[in-house]
């Protein structure tokens, strides 16, 4: 079904609610249409901004998150982004790859006048489409953030995301040390019970990822009463322009892009396997509709999408949404809790692997006898022979020749279907 919408400000027209032949999932016992969600930031600033997002087809949006800081605020202020390419050189002209960085110095502003009143309007928009609001609020004194997630309980919001994970208070200093203590576990137990000893709503956890262990601070907030968690925020990075010898930007930031992707994939992952029924919804990573399916089959109910949007438009967030359900339609999957976890659950461990060992093995009609091959290997797997490279039996099917080869003449087979190698 397609509704639309009139902006009158933008003067343009908003085509909202997207057709999908997949089941609702359930996230926080809202039901969702699809997974995608448009994760709390600069593209979730304001009603106009959320519209844009809700345009698209998304399951839902996570406000902006509200600070208690005016440090923090000061930084929302006087913010600044780069986007840098492969070459970790900064982008320019609307140029950008796929695996961009998104490296910047930003912050969170205290609440906006009128800030209820544009999520109300928000959340009346998303309900005539079929999407969901959450809000956010970011970490400060317990009575200021126990006292707005209790405003915004009040104003009907569905849910609310504690954001502890902003990767910028450590690096503000002043007066609001606390502030720093965001990778403490005793810190997130307290702001979770403060938080659920006054508001009845479901409540997502946002962790740092530089908490010593992501899986035991879930765990803490878990019982402290959160009904879920994000895995995770950006992590706070430093950048070098070697030509002047500055820091790109001139400062620390925070830093995060498609890059990030394998490193937040372990942990969700990881708290997936480890956490009896867990909510999680994935973050910091995703820069395409694949990366949408890898965070869902690694164990997430929902995927949220930031950066991206920044770097590419909103526009993104309707083509992701369309690939993946196209994705899951030529699958043959009905609905996305037969994909979730799906790859954790077939995950082995290092020692039930080494039972399964390959081998090389090269097809002489397409050796073209370059031996780069040999150049690959650092175990003495691969001899040179008159008749071509050869592999022996100090192989250990790590796979880099394989990789290597420009001819695709090496495959990785099971070691019990080569009888004979050199040096047996």
């Amino acid at each position: 079904m397609r509704l639309w919408q009139f902006s009158a400000k933008r003067n343009i027209a908003l085509e909202v609610g997207c057709s999908t032949k997949m089941a609702p999932l359930t996230y926080l016992g809202m039901k969702l249409k699809n997974p995608i969600l448009a994760g709390a930031g600069e593209p979730t600033v304001d009603y106009e901004h959320m519209a844009r997002a809700l345009s698209q087809g998304v399951g839902g949006v996570v406000t902006k998150s509200v600070s208690f800081s005016r440090e923090l605020a000061a930084s929302y202020e006087h913010c600044r982004w780069a986007i840098l390419d492969q070459d970790r050189r900064i982008c320019s002209r609307g140029e950008f790859p796929k695996h961009f960085t998104f490296f910047g110095r930003g912050g969170i502003p205290l609440e906006p006048k009128g800030w209820l009143d544009e999520i109300k309007k928000t959340m009346e928009l998303a309900d005539r489409v079929g999407a969901v609001v959450i809000g956010s609020v970011a970490t400060g004194r317990l009575e200021d953030m126990v006292e707005f997630g209790c405003k915004l309980e009040r104003l009907g919001i569905p849910a609310i995301e504690i954001d502890a994970g902003c990767p910028h208070p450590g690096e503000i200093g002043g007066s609001e040390k606390e502030l720093e203590l965001v990778t403490s576990d005793d810190v997130a137990r307290a702001i979770v019970k403060a938080m659920r000893s006054e508001i009845r709503i479901p409540l997502v956890y946002k962790i740092s990822p530089e908490v010593s262990d992501i899986v035991k601070t879930c765990q803490v907030v878990m019982e402290a009463g959160a009904d879920g968690v994000v895995i995770g925020n950006r992590y706070r990075g430093f950048l070098v322009d070697i030509w002047s010898g500055r820091p790109i930007l001139d400062s620390w930031g925070g830093i995060g892009g498609p890059w990030v992707l394998p490193l937040t994939l372990r942990w969700v992952s990881k708290v997936f396997e480890s956490v009896k029924d867990i909510t999680i919804s994935g973050s910091n990573g995703v820069g395409s509709w694949e990366d949408i399916v890898q965070f869902i089959m690694a164990g997430a109910t929902t995927v949220q999408v930031c950066s991206a949007i920044m770097v590419h438009g909103y526009g993104i967030l309707g083509d992701m949404i369309r690939q993946v359900e196209g994705f899951m339609e030529a699958q043959g999957y009905s609905s996305y809790d037969e994909i979730k976890g799906i790859a954790v659950r077939r995950a082995k461990s290092y020692q039930e692997l080494y039972s399964d060992a390959k081998i090389a093995s090269i097809d002489d009609d397409l050796c073209t006898r370059c031996y780069s091959c040999q150049d690959a290997c650092f175990y003495g797997g691969i001899t040179t022979t008159p008749d071509g490279p050869r592999i022996v039996n100090q192989c250990k099917g790590c796979g880099m020749c394989e990789m290597t080869c420009p001819e695709g003449a090496i495959r990785l087979v099971p070691r019990t279907e080569v009888r004979c190698c050199v040096g047996e």
